[in-house]
């Protein structure tokens, strides 16, 4: 019986025309590349999807690393300047237990090379991003050549002492000292003192 009905639905799928069959054949294919597609494209689609972003990120990264590696050397050049520049800076700045001896320092300076200081009065202290310094505010009298001997011997000093605001006017015999040594050419000087100090 079986055989019977399997005949019979030949025989009826026989009697459809051939325009119909081929139309259900067509329909058949396309469902199939669709479920394919579906099934077995689509995916292997977004994971190529995925390796393109991964691509894209890493090349990213490779050109940033380039970019890393090709300015290493002139990092290694600046971290070599920068060392050096420490080097000169520790060398050069005074440290702040220094501070009390360079002021007794610059005094004595100054009564070396001949002046007479009237005003000799440290500030606070200015702190920059490196270093800090310490301004001193003098008064000094004397004339042309002790002051010129004076700012000599503080450039020869081994640390760092700026002298800045130097305001140069005459100054009265009466007002000096009575052991004094120089009567001529009396001059007062005042300027400011800068003792440059490391911040360690």
């Amino acid at each position: 019986m079986e055989v019977n009905s399997f005949l019979k639905k030949a025989l009826i799928f026989s009697e459809i025309d051939l325009y119909k069959q081929l139309i259900v054949a067509v329909f058949s294919v396309i469902i199939i590349i669709a479920a394919g597609d579906f099934l077995v494209l689509n995916p292997k689609l977004y994971n190529l999807k995925l390796l393109k972003q991964e691509e894209t990120s890493l090349s990213y990264k490779v050109k940033q690393n380039n970019l890393t590696l090709a300015t290493l050397p002139l990092y290694k050049l600046q971290l070599q300047q920068l060392n050096r520049q420490n080097n000169l800076n520790s060398k050069f700045l005074a440290s702040y237990s220094e501070i009390p001896q360079i002021e007794n320092i610059l005094s004595s300076l100054g009564e070396k090379s001949g002046l007479e200081f009237k005003l000799f009065m440290p500030k606070d202290e200015i702190v920059g991003k490196f270093y800090a310094k310490l301004p001193i505010e003098i008064i000094a009298l004397g004339n042309y050549q002790q002051f010129r001997k004076f700012v000599f011997r503080v450039s020869k000093y081994k640390k760092i002492i700026l002298l800045s605001n130097i305001f140069i006017k005459p100054h009265s015999i009466s007002e000096l000292s009575v052991n004094s040594s120089f009567l001529d050419e009396v001059l007062e000087f005042k300027f400011t003192a800068f003792i440059y100090f490391s911040q360690d």
